[in-house]
């Protein structure tokens, strides 16, 4: 047995979230180290416990199978059924499954050439034969028609977009072409690779800039001019950052070698339109699905953690995040600002970004649990951060990783002196607040951010080490809140008033009846919501997990909450028109 089959003993553990010790219960073995030892290729798993994973699990018998006596074949006969062959001996190869699937008459029936021959060097029989494999079956054994379930996932992915934007779709459609096209033209002709790669980059840049950009640049000229140039008013397509980011970091990974170049498009479109990260995040990278387009493992384990992550961000985001947000709007619309009220707002939006963005991320990564995809963590509770620096390593990660591995690096990182990475720090947060939407304000909140790192950088983080974490937490939740008011404002004057509220600046009262009422009904919320921005309920139920007796209570209990949030986030839904997209600024 190969070494290779450790790894996806591996991979199939993990998808299941279960430790060696757990894995290695549930297959008969006494130690960890017996998983341990499987896993890093020291020694080899049997086959009984090959069809035991089969059986618990109902996994990919391909995700396990890598033997080189082993064949599968697939051929399509008039009546689109499949064709699985198998050929081995019965020590050290696939006899043991292939004869275990010849007798699941539920999925697999007998075909033709089935032999069993006596081995001339052993005492076992040797196999050879073939199954026919049912269509009806969806989730079966051998994964066969994966493509079909690419196609399918496509199919829905467009529609989903055709949904909320009938005519981009076919914006989306054309940059998959040119993102193919160009994809295969550089891994074809080398000699020309690198002004291919620019001229696919260009164009797609270029439709960003068209889509997103282009009545922005109008109105700014406008502004600095006095010119009177009409607006095109360009309706911007939802999500177009995302899969232009996507596409983007796909074709420089082909140029760099970091990944095959894909030759099935449906495959690349797949990828590129994958609803449930499409218009929210995180933006995943192509190296990260590569695996998973062509081989990816369906389990009840994986159903059910991403209902349970998604039922999670759908209650953060409708329980949560719109209700903090419905308090400032509702605050800012009776005119009653005061001090107080200006520090719940500025508190409230901070809150409401953070649900609102990680729900989404939440949902995605469920989602695509529940499709066989493994998305990345894009959020890693930020506001415990004690510096800005390690906010951006736990805040929107996925975004703030493709900057520096798509930008920063490339521009020459930290590698060539102070001033150009200075330079190129600037640069990096120059285009992400630019990413984040045709507006001023998003400028200006990049840049400010990126001034912060560079001071970090410079002097700043050795004097903060000397002090107490709970001051440098505090350090790093006021200039985040602050810089989330300039983000969430149409313009800097905006942005001034509110931040000038804070400090008592605009002539406001420090609180009054209506504040205090708002504070009162809305308290409670706030409290769940800044412990719920911690791993503080997180890391109660872990320890509540060590008592056996509770784990098992929790484990009741948790399927029949998940299904009375459901019910709770849908009544909701139903009742409260008050349901904001935020990123549809993005």
């Amino acid at each position: 047995m190969e070494s290779k089959i450790g790894n996806k003993v591996k991979k199939l553990r993990l998808s299941l979230g279960m430790s060696q010790e757990e894995f290695g219960k549930k297959l008969g073995y006494t130690s960890r180290s017996s998983i341990n030892k499987i896993e890093k290729g020291i020694n080899d798993i049997s086959y009984d416990k090959l069809i035991l994973l089969i059986k618990e699990y109902n996994i990919d018998l391909k995700t396990i199978i890598d033997d080189e006596n082993t064949n599968i074949s697939n051929a399509h006969d008039k009546n689109s059924n499949i064709y699985i062959s198998f050929s081995g001996r019965a020590e050290g190869n696939c006899f043991d499954i292939a004869h275990h699937l010849m007798n699941k008459k539920d999925t697999f029936i007998p075909f033709k050439d089935i032999s069993y021959n006596p081995c001339s060097n052993c005492n076992y029989e040797c196999f050879k034969g073939a199954c026919k494999y049912r269509d009806d079956e969806i989730y079966s054994l051998i994964e066969t028609s994966l493509t079909y379930k690419n196609i399918i996932l496509l199919i829905a992915s467009l529609v989903f977009y055709f949904y909320g934007e009938p005519k981009y779709v076919f914006l989306m459609i054309a940059e998959i072409i040119i993102a193919y096209i160009g994809a295969i033209l550089i891994d074809k002709y080398k000699n020309q690779s690198k002004n291919i790669l620019i001229t696919t980059l260009f164009i797609h840049i270029f439709l960003l800039i068209i889509f997103k950009y282009t009545d922005f640049i109008i109105q700014s000229i406008n502004d600095i001019s006095n010119a009177n140039i009409k607006l095109l008013n360009i309706a911007l397509p939802i999500g177009i950052s995302f899969y232009t980011f996507q596409i983007i970091s796909y074709v420089i990974d082909v140029y760099n070698g970091k990944v095959k170049v894909q030759k099935n498009i449906i495959n690349l479109a797949t990828y590129v339109s994958l609803f449930p990260q499409l218009v929210a995040g995180p933006i995943v990278r192509y190296q990260t699905v590569e695996k998973e387009l062509d081989d990816r493992v369906h389990s009840f384990n994986n159903f059910a953690y991403g209902i349970r992550r998604f039922s999670i961000g759908l209650a953060k985001k409708v329980l949560i995040a719109n209700a903090l947000g419905e308090l400032c709007t509702k605050a800012f619309a009776l005119n009653e600002t005061t001090v107080i009220f200006y520090w719940i707002f500025g508190i409230s939006y901070m809150l409401q970004l953070y649900f609102d963005f990680s729900a989404y991320s939440d949902m995605a990564i469920g989602l695509g649990r529940i499709f066989g995809f493994n998305f990345p963590e894009n959020f890693n509770y930020p506001y415990i951060s004690k510096s800005i620096t390690e906010f951006w390593r736990r805040w929107h990660i996925s975004l703030s990783t493709w900057f520096k591995d798509y930008v920063y690096i490339p521009l020459g990182g930290n590698r060539d002196g102070k001033y150009k990475q200075i330079r190129n720090i600037l640069i990096v947060w120059l285009l992400t607040g630019i990413w984040h939407g045709a507006n001023w304000t998003f400028l200006i909140w990049g840049l400010l951010f990126g001034i912060i790192l560079i001071i970090e950088k410079i002097f700043l983080n050795k004097f903060m080490e000397k002090l107490p974490s709970f001051i440098r937490r505090i350090y790093v939740l006021f200039i985040v809140m602050i810089l989330f008011i300039i983000f969430n404002s149409d313009n800097m004057q905006v942005a001034f008033t509110n931040i000038k509220g804070l400090f008592g600046m605009n002539g406001e009262v420090f609180i009054n009846d209506y504040t205090l009422h708002y504070l009162k009904s809305y308290l409670p919320l706030l409290i769940i919501a800044f412990l719920g921005a911690t791993p503080f309920i997180k890391t109660l139920i872990d320890k509540l997990r060590k008592n056996k007796y509770v784990n098992n209570i929790i484990n009741i209990l948790e399927p029949i909450l998940i299904v009375m949030i459901l019910f709770v986030v849908t009544s909701y839904l139903i009742d409260n028109s008050y349901n904001p997209f935020l990123y549809f600024r993005f």
